[in-house]
């Protein structure tokens, strides 16, 4: 099937072959940059240096152009949609449009003829949009439904193999990639058996003679050619797995990356400290607290803030018997620290810090 003329043809399907390998690296490099920027800080992916991955890249890479070529030059053939004829054309309006522009002693091939021969019944025409040109013309056995159905599956049942094959490569161990297996299978092996049951069971609708009846064969092709070209892309952008020699191996660079967190936190300990011995950080302290004081103050002026933490049982006012309920509970928390304690401690002890009941 030319898409232009074989000359640009030719030309296009060149460049495909010689500009997409040579950019398919940047874009996935990009791909995952932007997963990792959106994933933020992860332990480091140790399967993508995995041998098997360039090599997987290629066998995606060379998938991918043979599925491309194919929908852009090996479209199935189609009588009617070629001569842009409505599918009930009687035999003789195929004939004359397929000879016009031909000397006249001129003859149409054996195999044309026998199928225009065929196409002269209407359940032939509906056979035609179901299984497709090649099933029609090709099978010279076949007179009954069974028979065209039998003909026409096998080689379509084929493509889904050769591509159920290419997920399970795709999805080796040490591909990370390997829980994706069984979704990449589902979704093939359900798409067969629906691209099956709808082309035995759908109910075939001739237009007129000047309408366009909907091509079966034609779009399940497409579409499942579709399918064949994002389906291993789409598992190849997905996430990567992490097994346990992964997980083992992100461990020295977790551990370097805790312990410079934990000594960013210790020096946080002493940052208070160190900027109030400093002139040039003690104002800054002292305005950054005493906005602190304002702020707090206006929240324990505001009523309605009284209000809600009375509610919840943090108020801070002060209640009927002259004690906040913070105080309270921290009276309450001091006295029952003390019962816990009272083993270990003297009396003496015993007697210090304790609130007393009016103190606030």
């Amino acid at each position: 099937m030319q898409i232009f003329s074989p000359n640009v043809d030719s030309i296009l399907l060149t460049v495909l072959l010689v500009v997409l390998p040579n950019i398919a690296p940047y874009v996935v490099h990009a791909v995952r940059q932007y997963r990792s920027q959106q994933e933020g800080d992860s332990p480091p992916r140790t399967q993508l240096q995995s041998p098997l991955l360039p090599f997987l890249g290629w066998i995606l890479m060379l998938h991918s152009l043979h599925i491309i070529y194919q929908i852009l030059f090996c479209y199935p053939t189609n009588l009617f949609n070629e001569l842009n004829l409505a599918v009930v054309t009687s035999s003789s309006l195929l004939r004359q449009a397929l000879l016009k522009g031909r000397p006249a002693d001129s003859e149409l091939p054996n195999s044309v003829e026998a199928l225009l021969s065929r196409l002269q019944s209407l359940d032939a025409r509906s056979l035609y949009v179901r299984f497709g040109h090649d099933t029609v013309e090709h099978c010279d056995y076949c007179h009954t439904f069974a028979d065209f159905a039998l003909f026409a599956f096998p080689s379509a049942a084929m493509t889904y193999v050769q591509t159920i094959a290419l997920v399970g490569l795709m999805t080796v161990k040490g591909s990370g990639k390997r829980r994706w297996r069984s979704w990449g299978v589902g979704i093939l092996v359900t798409a067969a058996v629906v691209e099956a049951w709808i082309l035995t069971t759908v109910d075939i609708q001739f237009t007129s003679d000047n309408g366009k009846t909907v091509m079966w064969h034609d779009g399940a092709w497409l579409l499942r050619h579709s399918l064949f070209l994002l389906l291993p892309i789409g598992i190849q952008v997905l996430p990567y797995e992490y097994d346990s020699l992964v997980l083992l191996a992100s461990l020295p660079a977790s551990v370097q990356s805790f312990e410079r967190t934990l000594n960013s936190l210790q020096a946080l300990e002493h940052l208070q400290a160190a900027s109030l011995r400093n002139e040039g950080t003690r104002p800054i302290v002292d305005r950054y607290w005493e906005e602190q004081a304002r702020l707090a103050r206006a929240v324990r002026g505001n009523e309605e803030v009284k209000e809600e933490a009375t509610r919840v049982g943090i108020g801070f006012g002060e209640d009927e018997i002259g004690t906040s309920p913070v105080v309270t509970f921290a009276r309450d928390t001091v006295q029952r620290w003390k019962a816990l304690m009272a083993p270990l401690l003297t009396d003496e002890q015993m007697g210090k810090g304790m609130p007393s009941e009016g103190s606030n």
